[in-house]
């Protein structure tokens, strides 16, 4: 009797060896990029998340899927999905990837023309992508005009961006795509930051001057015209909002715009008083006209009231003159 107690027991034993012996397994978890060696009996991926703690949703990827059987030595892999925005046939949209990193994330949306941009999100002063850059390979920073290669890409955007000292602000546009590097099989993630810079400028223009004409009823015609003032440029201010991306002008908006200096105006007189007409000339006297002119110079004047000079009289011959008379004798 005890013997066949010790059979039974054995026997059970046994058996119970041979079941524990199927139903352990060693299987590796891979949960967003977190492995993990899990010794098991559970005899599908689905009860085997639960036991471990993993919740998943539609979003997610398991591979194998949910309803499939752990087998020893066997990988389960999750991959949370992943809302994003991506720029993309020159819009912006929002998609859902099951990516481990950016890599792989561009590598889903990608449709074969090296369009597709991931726009990262902006929280709190942060520029964040909800996953690694690259989680085996280098990933490029482009900022300013320079190319850094930083050769550690397992970290997440705004961790480089702090690493590089690469300072971000609200204007500034980042976003993440794959470029193709000489010497390199396969496009690099590169992280692009164009900065942009608004200002507002102000740009003075000239306000030529109008020549104008006018009278002067107190200046001669005849001595041309003379000039009042002398005109004088006046300024106009236009301010612009310039926005500037890495230094180039993109867009430019009138904001306002003032008279800074009024011109003044040039200004020509001329001149419309006459010159009085000249006396006329005396007319050159006849020859009759100069003998009454004499004859009458010669009369006294009745007016005066003065008698006329009387006229010299002959002087005496100094000499006798002799006798004419003939001698009787």
């Amino acid at each position: 009797m005890v013997l066949g107690s010790l059979v039974t027991v054995a026997l059970v034993g046994a058996g119970g060896v041979a079941v524990y012996g199927a139903a352990h397994k060693t299987v590796t978890l891979d949960v967003g990029g977190e492995v993990t060696s899990v010794e098991t009996f559970e005899g599908d991926v689905a009860d085997l998340l639960t036991d471990q703690g993993v919740e998943v949703t539609g979003r997610d990827a398991v591979t194998p899927g949910l309803d499939g059987a752990l087998r020893d030595g066997g990988t389960v892999v999750v991959r949370y999905g992943h809302k994003v925005a991506v720029w993309a046939d020159g819009g912006e949209r929002t998609a859902w990837v099951t990516a481990l990193d950016a890599d792989e994330a561009l590598t889903q949306l990608s449709r074969g023309d090296g369009t597709v941009v991931l726009v990262p999100t902006r929280a709190e002063g942060r520029v964040t992508l909800p996953m690694q850059l690259d989680v085996d390979g280098p990933v490029h920073l482009a900022i300013g005009g320079e190319v850094r290669r930083v050769a550690d890409g397992s970290v997440r955007l705004d961790e480089l961006l702090a690493a590089q000292d690469a300072a971000v602000d609200s204007d500034d546009r980042v976003s993440v795509l794959h470029r193709d590097v000489r010497g390199q099989s396969e496009p690099v993630v590169t992280v692009l930051v164009k900065e942009v810079k608004a200002t507002i400028e102000e740009v003075a223009s000239r306000i030529p001057y109008e020549t104008v004409t006018t009278t002067d009823p107190g200046h001669y015609a005849d001595l041309g015209p003379y000039l009042a003032s002398e005109g004088a440029d006046g300024k106009r201010v236009t301010a612009w909002d310039v926005t500037r991306i890495d230094g180039k002008v993109v867009s430019k908006e009138k904001v306002n715009s003032w008279v800074a200096r009024t011109p003044v105006d040039k200004v020509i007189v001329y001149g419309t008083k006459e010159r009085p007409k000249p006396k006329p000339e005396p007319k050159p006297k006849s020859k009759s006209d100069s003998k009454s002119d004499s004859r009458s110079d010669s009369k006294p004047d009745s007016k005066s009231g003065s008698e006329p000079e009387p006229k010299p009289e002959p002087e005496p011959d100094s000499e006798p003159k002799p006798d004419s008379t003939p001698d009787s004798d």
